[in-house]
């Protein structure tokens, strides 16, 4: 090692070095292909002859400075102390080494798609850069050396429990991978509700929030026991800011379940549009879902509110949602507060708000959650950091009973979201109870009843609407269960069962879509177990849930943008993606990432104990919950593949911390400080402060049956005649074509209807195109046709309605409308087949049937 030389030999052998690099470089150059179209010396072109003679100089110069410095050793020994050992001249030089050393890491692994013109220079001058870059590399090692303080072996010693946990876990990691590679369980065996990985992360964007990171820590170091009140609050509502600013700017991405097919306007379709009609009732005055049984509306009363206050527009409501949602990484920055440090959560939470805008962008190519969808898995996650947060909280101040009624409020709205959520539950109690041992046992007891007592008074007023509706008391928290038991494992209840509005075959016949690959078809595959058996089943889910939770991170070191990484990488992203197609390297990089995770695990328990594996525990417990609900991958994982970025970039930040303590940049007696609060003033304090956070819990559940109530009823069951009637006077029956004994014949006739509403999702399609989904009204048939959906009084659940003829030149969504027509039954997923379509709002016009049909149920197909 230089540092093991006189300081008088050590510029020489540094000046060596440099010129050793260049003759190797020189060498390469010359054996470079020649140009035979361009040559001008010896085979050679002119910019080819210009790269060698400049190496050349760059090789002799060098080697001269050592002949001179080694026949003048105080000189050298002058250059080296200037350069390496004075404090400021080594700044600038360790400076300027680091910021060429990104530099030319970036031209070197930036694909050539992301330079353009810049490529074949980058090609040509490709042994130069790869000199520089470890010229640069070495410089940085060699003056960091110059800083050494303390022994590296010494420093890493002492996180030696860190290191053996890490160990371990990674062994237990390295083990489930190897079952998943023989037995195919986990990864070749794709059912229903199987998903590819989470949104991805992109190497630059890790760069960037690891930087962030090690500044931060660097900071906290050299502020040590300064006033820092204020501080997070600044970083909370700073990265508020930005990823609200981020996620507002990036457009909509049409998707599956926000589509644009044949050039419609982006409304929610699927899952998406079961949850917004659940609101869009709200606005007609019928309540929630059309005032039906529902265990999980809390998405829908939200939505409500995002109509009432801001229109339909989707465009303009996915914008607003972003914004609110960009709490979302100040939480995990006060979550990464508390586990670690505020490096842990600047940093965590910085590339929290990075994913965010590749989930919104990858949203075209790939199933997953995200701040601009309409679904509920984005929230949940939103929810699950809430309550981890407020169950630190607790744990840490055991006293703060207030802290454990929130957790247990934020389980409850969550709960109101998700379902899986509900057996987070009985693992805190069984965390609280069993592992925490460093908590009294009469706070224990009292914490985990205030912590049910919150999660009730959010869930209560929700709870109290449903009784009204004549189901017993807190039925929605096992009635999800009993749904699930017999959807999915075929099990029949005694117990009554409402249907739920949000369950349809479309989400199931997507999510084969997104397979792929039949079970039938994978059950065939030879030198693998096949899942029939439903633990075989659990496990087969909960092992994808655990791999597609920990693949989203960079795979290799070339710094490709989002659509590479998810369309032409790793092949994680794809749901029948059954193992095969993976690089070594990219295999390599896994490993590494494992590897930082564990390490993470351990710095989590050496520092934390048993709470430091909280999340962790947080983490299995609902991926166990997604497997048992026989769901995995994807949109499914988000609610806390999150909680792998904290361990991840705890094991980075701690390596990190590590060379700025061997390179003196930390001192050694510094650690990155753990602000606690003190003790209560008073002995019923902590007691007195969980009544208002009961009552402020209780208030917010109660904004779900109060989105009931934004508005009056906007239409009432009518007679034929009197919707005739209304027709007449207005003119829009004779505009039509249509007298009223036509009208009356007509519905005199079977599955024939008159019914009015509320028109929402109007999209037009092309002969043949439609949905890529057969079990919707909005499926691909063979006419040209308008499509909507319409809620009213009419009906328990929205109709479809289709009628054929040409584009519209008129707005039909969130329009009163009267529908006449043939109810048609002949396809999986019945419809209204309208003859003409009345909009009654304004002066009133009608969308007739084209071509025409005889006025007869059923009416001709065109």
């Amino acid at each position: 090692m230089l540092n093991n030389l006189p300081t008088s030999k050590r510029a020489p052998a540094f000046a060596l070095f440099i010129s050793l690099g260049a003759w190797i470089t020189l060498f390469v150059l010359l054996a470079s292909p020649s140009d035979p179209k361009n040559a001008l010396l010896f085979g050679y072109s002119r910019i080819l002859l210009l790269l060698i003679v400049g190496v050349l100089t760059l090789a002799l110069a060098p080697l001269y400075l050592t002949w001179r410095l080694l026949r003048q050793p105080e000189q050298s020994q002058r250059l080296w102390h200037s350069l390496a050992q004075r404090e400021g001249s080594r700044n600038i030089t360790l400076g300027i080494s680091v910021l060429l050393f990104f530099l030319l890491w970036f031209a070197l692994f930036l694909p050539d798609y992301r330079i353009g013109s810049l490529a074949s220079y980058i090609a040509r001058l490709h042994p130069i850069l790869v000199w520089l870059t470890i010229t640069s590399g070495v410089t940085i090692l060699i003056l960091l050396l110059e800083r050494q303080q303390e022994r590296l072996s010494k420093i890493i010693s002492e996180n030696k429990t860190a290191l053996w946990v890490g160990l371990a876990s990674l062994t237990l990691m390295v083990i489930i991978a190897v079952v998943i590679v023989i037995t195919g369980v986990g990864i070749r065996n794709p059912e229903d509700y199987w998903y590819g990985g989470g949104v991805p992360v992109l190497g630059l964007q890790l760069l960037s929030a690891v930087v962030l990171g090690m500044f931060t820590a660097w900071i906290e170091s050299r502020w040590a026991g300064r006033n820092q009140r204020g501080v997070d609050a600044l970083l909370f509502i700073g990265l508020f800011l930005l990823a609200a600013f981020l996620w507002a700017r990036e457009p909509l991405r049409p998707n599956f379940f926000l589509p644009d097919t044949a050039k419609n306007p982006i409304y929610p379709y699927s899952d998406s549009a079961l949850f917004d009609t659940g609101s869009q009732y709200a606005l007609i005055g019928q309540g929630l879902f059309n005032g039906q049984y529902f265990d999980r509306a809390l998405y829908s009363a939200f939505l409500a509110y995002l109509h009432l206050f801001f229109g339909q527009d989707v465009q303009r409501l996915m914008m607003i949602q972003a914004v609110m949602f960009a709490i979302f990484p100040a939480i995990i920055f006060l979550l990464g507060r508390e586990l670690h440090s505020r490096a842990l959560g600047l940093a965590a939470g910085f590339l929290t708000a990075l994913r965010g805008v590749n989930s919104i962008v990858a949203a075209l190519w790939i199933d997953l959650a995200g701040p601009k969808m309409m679904l509920t898995d984005f929230p949940t996650a939103i929810g699950t950091a809430l309550f981890l947060l407020f169950v630190l909280k607790w744990v840490k101040k055991p006293a703060g009973i207030h802290y454990a009624v929130w957790a247990g409020g934020m389980l409850g709205l969550t709960l109101m979201l998700r379902t899986h959520v509900l057996l987070l539950l009985p693992a805190l109690l069984a965390y609280v109870l069993i592992f925490n041992m460093g908590i009294r046992w009469n706070y224990r007891l009292i914490g985990s009843l205030a912590l049910i007592v919150g999660m009730v008074s959010a869930t209560f007023p929700w709870d109290l609407r449903n009784q009204a509706l004549g189901f017993p008391p807190f039925y929605m928290y096992y009635a999800r269960i009993l749904y699930v038991i017999r959807d999915r494992y075929g099990i029949q209840s005694d117990l009554f069962l409402p249907r739920f509005p949000i369950e349809s075959e479309t989400s199931a016949a997507h999510s084969r879509g997104f397979a792929g690959t039949s079970r039938e078809r994978v059950t065939r595959l030879e030198g693998q177990i096949t899942c029939t058996a439903y633990p075989c089943k659990i496990a087969n889910h909960f092992l994808h849930n655990l791999m597609t939770s920990a693949n989203f991170m960079p795979s290799s070191f070339r710094f490709d943008d989002l659509w590479n990484v998810v369309k032409e990488n790793a092949p994680y992203w794809q749901a029948d993606w059954t193992g095969g197609g993976v690089e070594p390297g990219e295999n390599v990089f896994l490993f590494i990432n494992l590897a930082l995770v564990a390490f993470g695990i351990g710095l989590a328990w050496e520092q934390k104990k048993w709470l430091g594996l909280l999340p962790l525990a947080i983490f299995l417990a609902y991926q166990l919950t997604n497997a048992v609900a026989l769901t995995s991958g994807g949109r499914y994982v988000a609610p806390v593949d999150w909680v792998v970025i904290l361990y991840y970039l705890m094991g980075i930040l701690q390596i990190g911390v590590w060379l700025f303590r061997w390179s003196g940049w930390v001192p050694a007696t510094e650690t990155i400080a753990e602000e606690t609060a003190g003790p209560s003033a008073s002995k019923f304090w902590p007691y007195m402060r969980a009544v208002p956070s009961i009552a402020i819990l209780f208030a917010i559940g109660m904004s779900l049956p109060a989105a009931e109530q934004i508005s009056q009823p906007r239409y009432s069951l009518r007679a034929n005649e009197e919707i005739i009637t209304t027709l007449e006077e207005r003119g829009l029956l004779e505009q039509a074509g249509l007298t009223r004994e036509e009208v009356n014949i007509f519905l005199a006739m079977p599955n024939a209807m008159l019914i009015e509403g509320k028109a929402i999702y109007p999209r037009y399609y092309r002969i043949g195109l439609g949905e890529p989904d057969r079990s919707t009204y909005y499926r691909p048939l063979d006419y040209s046709r308008l499509v909507f959906s319409i809620i009213g009084p009419y009906s328990v659940i929205e109709q479809g309605v289709v009628i054929p003829g040409e584009r519209p030149n008129f707005a039909i969504h969130n329009m009163d409308v009267v529908v006449m027509g043939c109810y048609n039954t002949s396809y999986y997923a019945p419809f209204i087949d309208s003859v003409v379509v009345f909009i009654l709002n304004d002066s009133g016009y009608i969308y007739t049937r084209a071509p025409e049909s005889p006025l007869g149920c059923p009416l001709q197909t065109p």
